[in-house]
């Protein structure tokens, strides 16, 4: 009965966006928002869409990508979000770079900029201010947490932490530092030694972490995960948004903000789980109209939702069985990555969206989300939020993180050029050190159609969902960690190289208006080709990864007769008994991407030696369960 229930629960939402057939071919056409943001005008957007003029589909010359222009920049990377920061006190933002290894400083009165300069690699992402004239902020590159004191601009300490530190937070009342690491470590610093007090192995890919008065709230990136930690360590809730039960599922929860009342405002997507029709133009219209869709959430975690007692009651927003109440508010047509700020009053909102203001066909066409929203939070505690049309996409250069000031009106930090703009139309440079890169536009860009190559590779990696084709099943690969040397690309390996994917994916499948160059495909793959891996699993066993490695090895075991070399891949088709020839899938990573395989039937690496591994799929049955232990710390490693 619940599930019945909550697939009625999908439908209305899906009706309500206008569609959620997985066998229509007509394209979903958003509707035109108007000024005031209602999105009531009536009529539909045609551009991009088979037969729009313009488009692939009407036999019209395409002019070229982005005019042209080449450029490529080895400190280009991909968009974080989040990195933005204004004091309590109203007299200082700063601003964090993973671009250049700097942390900008702005004196609000002033406006003047110092810079912190970082080491190399540091690549700082989320900012927390400390006890008076102290900022933290975690270095996702190098795996510390950094210590800036505001009166030198300098960075006083550098404490290792974990491999991938994500989320930071600060308690005043108690002087403790909480950072949240992808590994799934929740460390716990005592603010004046800097010494970690606990330590907490909570579920993997942990985003940001959140401080209330007697509790944790916790999110999960890919998932969109929300966990409640009770102060004696325990989860003692967890939910993640159902915006299409039935329909779709949540994922990618890229910002949390904690709200006056001790609730969530977060930004998540849904990605489709509808069958993806492969179609000139079409890809990308499925599940309530987008293959994958933008939400701005208001999460109450601490009241269930109600279950409907009687059939025939709306179910529009009724997803049930959740310990959270989740009010959801689409972005329609937005692509790439988005960050969002809330008001110290929790009124105002602002959402900066990067794909946006990256627009492939020079223009600001009706079906593109604009760069810039604002949006109040009424006395009901409705969120509505309002688009500016009239502004040019690039008006902000490369949105990548807003904040708000103490007076309640909204900055926005630009990746390039480095730029502080601010709500009075005022900005000002941090720095004047160019990133510009053409293949990080063209991987964050909103196509046109309301998806970039970011929405499913966030961050240069993967979205832990795992796609209907009519193929079969399909789990996304991550591009970081070299991806040039595993041509060639697509599950079936059926694209040989970048040039073969962007024609299949970027114009074909997501029907980009304006062609690339040669040049700007090499750009684009020289800009993936740059994203680091991502560091391994926190504290493993170094004598178990040894004799792990050791296994891997061994000729009879036949693990590294295809899972070879720097990569972990030979790069070729093999059947190792999952349903079909399959490329061998680089096993860079895999001891945190999960689910595996290419139908995503392995929850984890100590899975893939389960039902689904495969009956040809090296000789496991070889070793005992010690053995077996130490060879998935090792694969955990890597």
């Amino acid at each position: 009965m619940t599930r019945q229930l909550s697939t009625l629960a999908g439908l209305a939402w899906c009706l309500a966006l206008a569609g959620c057939s997985q066998t229509s071919e007509e394209p979903w056409h958003p509707a035109s928002t108007t000024d005031d943001g209602t999105g009531s005008s009536g009529g539909t957007s045609s551009v991009g869409f088979p037969g729009a003029a313009g488009s692939l589909g009407s036999g019209a010359p395409l002019p070229p990508l982005f005019d042209g222009h080449v450029v490529s920049e080895s400190g280009a990377k991909p968009v974080i979000g989040g990195t933005l920061l204004v004091t309590e006190d109203g007299a200082l933002a700063a601003a964090a770079d993973p671009d250049r290894d700097a942390i900008f400083l702005v004196d609000l009165p002033s406006k003047a900029v110092r810079p912190v300069m970082l080491a190399a690699g540091d690549e700082p992402g989320r900012l927390a201010e400390g006890a008076a004239g102290t900022l933290y902020a975690v270095a996702r590159g190098s795996g510390a947490l950094l210590v800036l004191d505001i009166a030198s601009a300098t960075v006083s300490q550098r404490v290792p932490v974990c491999g991938a530190p994500r989320g930071l937070a600060y308690d005043a009342a108690t002087a403790r530092v909480f950072v949240a690491c992808r590994s799934g470590l929740l460390l716990t610093l005592d603010a004046k030694t800097l010494k970690v007090t606990r330590s907490l192995q909570l579920d993997p890919d942990l985003r940001d972490v959140l401080v209330r008065s007697k509790d944790l709230l916790v999110t999960r990136f890919l998932s969109a995960e929300i966990l409640v930690v009770a102060e004696d360590g325990s989860v003692s809730r967890r939910a993640t948004p159902e915006p299409a039960p039935g329909c779709a599922e949540a994922t990618v929860l890229s910002r949390a903000l904690l709200t006056p009342t001790g609730q969530l405002l977060v930004t998540h997507q849904s990605s489709s789980d509808a069958q993806v029709n492969i179609t000139e133009g079409g890809y990308g219209f499925s599940c309530g109209g987008g293959l994958v869709t933008r939400f701005v959430t208001q999460v109450n975690v601490d009241q269930p939702t109600p279950v409907p007692a009687q059939p025939g009651d709306d179910l529009t927003n009724v997803f049930l069985g959740q310990p959270m109440t989740f009010r959801y508010l689409s972005l329609q047509g937005s692509g790439g990555p988005a960050d969002i700020a809330l008001d110290r009053g929790g009124v105002r909102v602002v959402v900066a969206n990067l794909g946006d203001s990256l627009r492939p066909d020079g223009a600001d066409p009706n079906g593109i989300a604009p760069t810039l929203q604002t949006g109040t939070i009424d006395a009901q505690g409705a969120l509505a939020l309002f688009p500016f049309p009239s502004v040019p996409g690039n008006a902000f250069g490369e949105p990548v993180a807003v904040a708000f000031d103490a007076t309640d009106h909204y900055l926005l930090q630009s990746r390039e050029p480095a730029t502080l703009f601010f709500e009075d139309g005022s900005s000002v440079v941090l720095s004047n050190d160019s990133r510009a890169d053409t293949g990080f536009d063209m991987f964050h860009m909103n196509s046109h159609v309301g998806i970039a190559c970011a929405s499913c590779h966030p961050e240069g990696g993967e979205d832990g969902h795992t796609w209907h084709f009519a193929a079969g099943l399909r789990r996304t690969l991550p591009l970081q960690g070299g991806v040039m040397s595993r041509a060639p690309f697509h599950w079936d390996g059926t694209l040989a190289d970048m040039g073969a994917l962007v024609t299949e994916v970027m114009e074909k499948r997501m029907d980009l208006p304006r062609l690339p160059s040669d040049e700007q495909v090499a750009a684009l793959g020289t800009f993936l080709d740059r994203i680091p891996a991502m560091a391994p699993t926190d504290g493993l066993d170094s004598a178990a990864v040894a004799r792990g490695a050791a296994l891997f090895a061994r000729t009879d075991v036949g693990c590294a007769t295809c899972h070879s070399g720097a990569q972990y891949t030979n790069n070729l088709l093999a059947d190792v008994g999952t349903g079909g020839k399959f490329v061998t899938p680089s096993l860079l990573g895999v001891g945190l991407r999960s689910p595996l395989f290419h139908d995503g039937c392995a929850p984890s690496v100590a899975e893939r030696f389960g039902p689904c591994g495969g009956s040809a799929h090296g000789k496991p049955e070889l070793l005992s369960a010690d053995e077996r232990a130490d060879l998935i710390s090792f694969l955990r490693s890597l």
